[in-house]
């Protein structure tokens, strides 16, 4: 939930965050929908006909964004100076937040992964293993464990535990309720707990259809479905469109846990991984009429002169898989120059190793250029903003 300023105007994304970090909450503590409740309680707008309509303009503007079909309303920096908006703001806030009596606080026991394994009698290397695999943690060789929150991304802290980082290598320290934590309990049994949707290795899989067996070859499985989407994106609606990506199929597993089509996007994943920087696999480019389904998504945030800047980078890595690819690649590069989202492109694979091709490319990407960082800068500016807030 990262606002974006434009000359010195705020969104409520802004000011939700802004709220946040005076509370002394993470990024989700106060969301967009307290800040438009408390803005609509003071009377800077209203909701009327689905929009919000401004009832104060010296406070409030509504603009059209950039490369955006909708209009969206600016606030002025008063507005955080603001006594009756403040006022409503702590109100509404402490009033969702509000702590328990003294008498119903409870200390909570929070578990190594060796104690879980000692409760399940199962050694703590295989706790740490189901774990990642459950994507309920990540893993990094030089930084250590650490949580996942639902959009892949990690943190320090969630309602399954907190990271310890007393030593060089951090580690976590579980809620007692993950004991009864219905999917790892499965696997510890061995049943399964993956996704039915999801190709668990890279061999040809049987797939199950009316009690009727049939061996899948990957290469025309992936060529089938570039064919349909090309078909769809011709004649097809956005709805049919967005389900058919939904489907694409996805065999290799990288070292974070994802699933994603091929090898090379799994080199490419753990790449970005080892960069520390920030990505989401298969990501719906957002702020755009039509569908298109990124590789890679990096939402970078970054401080420049006390302010958050946001960067989102939409990485593609271009493969060899005919005629129909070559349609929705042309596509995707079409709508990043309509549109103007920042599109990263890696071409089919070379001798270059990839670590060092990753840096190469975005050192020499325009829209890094412009924040005067390198890649390696940006991903660090990135991590201690994460840290800040959490």
């Amino acid at each position: 939930m990262f606002g974006r300023k434009k000359k010195n105007k705020l969104t409520v994304e802004d000011i939700a965050l802004h709220f946040c970090k005076v509370y002394g909450y993470g990024q989700d503590g106060i969301t967009y929908k307290n800040v438009n409740s408390a803005l609509v309680m003071a009377k800077y707008i209203e909701w009327s006909n689905n929009t919000y309509i401004v009832l104060n303009s010296k406070i409030a503007t509504k603009e059209k964004r950039k490369n955006d079909r909708w209009e969206a309303v600016y606030f002025s920096e008063d507005i955080l100076n603001d006594s009756s908006f403040v006022s409503l703001m702590d109100a509404k806030f402490k009033k969702e937040t509000k702590e328990p009596k003294a008498q119903e606080v409870k200390e909570e026991i929070l578990l190594t992964p060796t104690k879980i394994g000692e409760y399940f009698k199962v050694e703590a290397k295989e706790i740490n293993r189901i774990l990642i695999e459950l994507k309920l943690q990540i893993y990094d060789k030089e930084k250590g464990y650490m949580l996942v929150k639902k959009d892949g991304s990690s943190c320090l802290k969630n309602s399954m535990g907190i990271v310890n980082n007393a030593y060089e290598k951090s580690s976590i320290k579980w809620n007692s309720n993950i004991l009864s934590n219905p999917l790892l309990v499965k696997a510890i049994k061995g049943q399964p707990v993956v996704s039915k949707k999801t190709i668990a290795d890279t061999k040809p899989k049987r797939t199950f259809t009316k009690s009727v067996y049939i061996e899948v070859d990957r290469d025309k499985w992936m060529n089938e479905w570039h064919v349909e989407l090309g078909r769809l994106q011709a004649v097809g609606t956005d709805a049919e469109i967005e389900k058919h990506l939904k489907r694409k199929p996805s065999s290799f597993r990288t070292e974070r846990g994802d699933m994603v089509p091929s090898k090379n996007e799994v080199i490419l994943a753990n790449a970005l991984l080892k960069a520390g920087a920030p990505y989401i696999c298969g990501e719906v480019v957002k702020g755009i009429e039509e569908v298109i389904v990124s590789d890679f998504y990096l939402p970078y945030r970054y401080l420049h002169n006390g302010s958050i800047k946001k960067l989102d980078l939409w990485c593609e890595y271009w493969g060899d898989m005919g005629a129909s690819y070559e349609v929705n690649k042309k596509r995707k590069r079409d709508l990043a120059k309509k549109h103007g989202f920042n599109l990263v492109e890696f071409p089919a694979s070379t001798s270059e190793d990839m670590t060092t091709r990753l840096e190469r490319i975005l050192d020499n990407h325009p829209a890094i250029k412009a924040t005067g960082l390198t890649f390696r800068e940006l991903n660090k500016a990135h991590s201690e903003l994460v840290q800040q807030l959490y």
